[in-house]
């Protein structure tokens, strides 16, 4: 329960009030609300301090391309695009790379290269700055705009309302919560026919049913041109 003056708030609350100024929140674990099934995540909602300065994540639905020149790696960019539209028996990529090799760079890349092939369109979840892997449904789910349905789980919620949905979803980070992340992307795949993923990891998890491009290092004179 809240302390006095404290404010809570769902996940899905702190998706819908990314990008506007003014609020700060704060993870503080599950709650259990009456009528759910399983608890979800909440956040603590803090007032910017004056002179403060805003962060400002990136939206879970990209929508224009970035302006960020992608220097060196034009191969990948391809190859990444290829299996991202499926040519591949699987719908799931993994990138898979040392810190900073440029994972998430080349996965926003391809989103960028690819924004319009998907009617529903292209997602990106941020896992970075999670911790249990028991939120990873309830973290993605708010952020493609589902709610969980009275009486069911939010995995059951989250499948059942992307059945029918044509996207590419981005799930960054998840080398600390690969096994959460390798489950609810098989769920996905099996369930959902025409939703695309790519997720990035520094260590892949050898599954059968994943394909895995592990991101070569740039050439000296690419760098020097970063």
């Amino acid at each position: 329960s809240a302390e006095g003056g404290q404010i809570l708030c769902s996940e899905l609350v702190r998706v819908l009030a990314r990008g506007r100024g003014g609020f700060e929140f704060d993870l503080i674990g599950l709650l259990e609300l009456k009528g759910l099934t399983e608890p979800i995540p909440a956040c603590n909602v803090r007032w910017q301090a004056q002179g403060e300065t805003a962060r400002a994540p990136l939206p879970s639905q990209l929508s224009t391309a970035s302006s960020v020149p992608f220097v060196g790696r034009s191969y990948e960019l391809d190859t990444a695009c290829e299996l991202a539209l499926g040519a591949t028996q699987t719908n799931t990529i993994w990138l898979v790379g040392e810190p900073g090799i440029g994972k998430t760079r080349l996965a926003l890349a391809t989103a960028d290269s690819l924004i319009g092939q998907f009617a529903d369109g292209v997602w990106l979840v941020e896992l970075g700055a999670w911790s249990d892997p028991a939120l990873v449904p309830h973290i993605v789910a708010p952020s493609l705009g589902v709610r969980q349905e009275m009486g069911r789980s939010m995995m059951v919620s989250l499948t059942e309302q992307l059945r029918d949905k044509n996207m590419l979803l981005i799930l960054d980070q998840c080398e600390h919560l690969g096994g959460a992340c390798a489950q609810l992307a098989a769920t996905l795949v099996q369930t959902c026919p025409a939703i695309r993923m790519i997720v990035t990891t520094r260590h892949p998890l050898a599954l059968a049913e994943e394909t895995i491009y592990v991101m070569p290092s740039l050439s000296v004179s690419d760098a020097e041109r970063l």
